[in-house]
Parts: structure tokens; sequence; C-alpha cells
């Protein structure tokens, strides 16, 4: 008998079953996020193939993913590594594993706010303004005025039509564009909050939270 072949799944469903894995585990009767589970998630959304400017994002992102696996055990959580760092005095050392996992939570936050603007079928083929808005609420409040004008002006130069960034990140999931990002906001609405929880629940968490 004739097994069929399941096809290949796009970018972003790719993606957004890391993030749902995630949710999953948070709404366990034992709520926790394993780190080699985290790193799923920026691993899977490799948007290398929309540009050189997109390549570099990426190496930036596994230069990240490097750091918060070093020294890490697979069985470690992510609320275990922040608890580790307070109390070796080194969470808020540059590039310190807590400092990562909240910049990657970052990431994760401005995909959902890009998504959560943009109508696929509908308005301009353009991804611009909905980045801009996402990146000046995530991460602007982080960066100076001069970091800030170049971001922009980055953007503006880079940043695909909208046609090219939905066919490359959904090529073959198209018919499921309008549910996967929906299930992509859902879930990472789930690990957005709990990150956000543990990191509050100390006073250093707090601080980094602030200042990143």
């Amino acid at each position: 008998m004739a097994h069929s072949i399941e096809a290949p799944k796009s970018t972003l469903r790719n993606l957004v079953d890391a993030l749902q894995a995630l949710a999953n585990a948070i709404n366990s009767e034992n709520p926790h996020i394993m780190i080699t589970q985290f790193v799923q998630v920026p691993h899977r959304f490799d948007l290398s193939v929309l540009g050189i400017a997109f390549v570099y994002l990426n190496r930036h992102v596994e230069e990240k993913v490097n750091i918060i696996l070093k020294n890490s055990t697979p069985e470690e959580t992510v609320q275990a590594i922040l608890e580790r760092e307070i109390a070796a005095g080194t969470a808020k050392k540059k590039n310190s594993r807590s400092i990562n996992i909240v910049r990657m939570t970052r990431m994760i936050e401005m995909a959902k706010i890009v998504f959560q603007q943009i109508k696929i079928n509908e308005g301009p083929d353009s991804i611009i303004d909905p980045m801009i808005a996402a990146y000046d609420q995530v991460f602007a409040p982080y960066h100076e005025p001069n970091a800030k004008e170049e971001v922009h002006s980055k953007l503006k130069e880079f940043c695909p039509p909208k046609s090219t960034f939905f066919n490359t990140i959904l090529k073959g999931d198209e018919n499921l564009a309008q549910e996967i990002l929906g299930n992509y906001i859902a879930a990472s609405e789930v690990v957005i909050k709990y990150i956000q929880d543990v990191f509050m629940s100390t006073e250093v968490g707090a601080q980094l939270l602030r200042q990143i």
C-alpha cells in the first residue's frame, strides 16, 4: 500500500509549531519552558532567503542562541537560568543568558505585532509601516536616537514587498495563511506573558525587562 508523503511545512508553520510546543508546556500542570525548546523558535525563523540584510540578522540571532545554550543543560528551564545567574551575580552582565532570553522574547513580540497589523490580501504591498511600528513599540525605547534613525532607515531600505515576504515564509501553506498568523499571535502571547512573569517575579529580572 502506498503511503502519502506530507508536504514540507513553510518557514512560518515550523515557527508556529515551536511556539505552540512552548505554549503547551506553559499550559500544562507543570508550567515551564525548557531552554532547548525555547531556542527552537529563533532557529526556525530563517529569513535569510529574503536578502543579504536578513542573512546578517540571522547570524546575529544565532550568536545570541549560542550564548543562551552555552553552559546550559538540556533539562534547564528559563526560570532556572535566571535564578542561577542571579545567584551568581551574572544576570546583569553584558550578553548574559538572561539578557539574551529577554532579547529573543522581544523578537517574538515584534513579529507578533507585525502579524497583528498586516492584512495579507488587503492594503499596500508593503510591510515597512508595520515593521517600524513594531520596532518602535518593542525595541526603540531601549535605543539611542541615532540608533533608532538608523533602524528606521534600514527597514525602509531592506524590507521586501509584503507579497514577497509572505510568499517566502508561507511557501506551501498559502491557503492556511490567516490561520497560521492567528496561531502565531495566540501562542506568542502565552509565551511572552510567561517569560515576563518569570522575570517580574524577581527584582533583578524586573530590572532587566526595564533596561534591555
